[in-house]
């Protein structure tokens, strides 16, 4: 279920902002046509953040990137406490699968940054080191995340 209204955005191509010669126009002319801006809807950043929460407690393994991706919301405003009830509600509506209940429960019990923040293969999917304050907001992260959990299942 969709909590929040799409967005319409313009999706960047490959070579937005790329200064194009005039010989080079020439030469490409045939392929130049698709790379024109796009116009497509989106899901909003809230809906992006309840979803990022939502897949870390229904998860059997957690993804590192999914943290970076809170992360980087936050760093723009979005915060996860602030919405904390339609993440609730995000995670309920999951619930009808027997998988992702198992794992909430699971999740609730025994989250811990330490064993996906030390896993290798997932530092690797990282293309740029994150900052050390990304290390940090994920062991902070945690516990909010596991309350929100913890609330879920109370309401379930």
């Amino acid at each position: 279920r969709i909590l929040f209204d799409h967005e319409s955005v313009v999706a960047r191509t490959l070579i937005d902002h790329v200064k194009i010669s005039e010989e080079d126009k020439a030469y490409f002319e045939d392929f130049l046509g698709f790379y024109k801006p796009v116009k497509l809807l989106a899901y909003s950043k809230e809906e992006i953040l309840c979803e990022k929460v939502r897949a870390i407690l229904t998860r059997q393994a957690q993804k590192l990137r999914d943290f970076y991706d809170i992360f980087m919301l936050e760093k723009h405003g979005i915060k996860t406490e602030k919405l904390r009830e339609m993440i609730v509600e995000k995670v309920k509506d999951a619930l009808r699968h027997k998988k992702y209940r198992t794992n909430l429960e699971k999740n609730v019990k025994g989250l811990s940054a330490k064993e996906f923040i030390d896993d290798p293969f997932e530092k690797e999917m990282f293309i740029i080191k994150p900052p050390a304050e990304f290390y940090r907001f994920v062991e902070k992260s945690v516990d909010l995340l596991k309350g929100i959990g913890e609330s879920v299942m109370v309401k379930s």
